[in-house]
């Protein structure tokens, strides 16, 4: 007998930050890896997921930041082609800085890390599961 499946109606934009706030825990515990561990690697995960939370704000941003943090990742990209670990932290921090400005000044996504991911609700029923979760019956 076939399982059918109820459809939800979701929430685009609600969605959308849900995606940026996955994208963000992750380049922020990534940037956390690249101080503790210093090595290529780490550098090399932390600058991949910037990029992509990047691209994911892109859209919303001023011509001259996009100019500003893509020439930033272009330096930081040919040291990391050249395996170069001389790569300072400053460097690391101005980009990273960069992103997040623009992510909460211009793309108007000030959205908190921890953030619940639940999936298959849309936002109006996780809201009345959070003001339904400290009443007692």
């Amino acid at each position: 007998m076939p399982r059918t499946i109820e459809k939800k109606k979701y929430d685009i934009a609600w969605e959308r930050k849900q995606q940026i706030a996955r994208y963000l825990a992750k380049a922020e515990e990534s940037l956390k890896q690249v101080y503790r561990s210093r090595s290529m690697r780490a550098v090399n995960d932390w600058w991949s997921t910037l990029k992509v939370l990047y691209f994911s704000i892109k859209t919303d941003c001023k011509e001259t930041t996009k100019d500003e943090i893509e020439s930033l990742f272009e330096e930081i990209n040919e040291k990391i082609r050249n395996e170069d670990l001389n790569i300072q932290f400053k460097e690391i921090d101005k980009l990273h800085g960069k992103v997040n400005d623009a992510r909460v000044n211009e793309a108007g996504m000030d959205i908190p890390t921890n953030i619940t991911q639940t999936y298959g609700y849309n936002k109006k029923e996780i809201d009345e599961k959070e003001k339904n979760k400290g009443v007692d019956l």
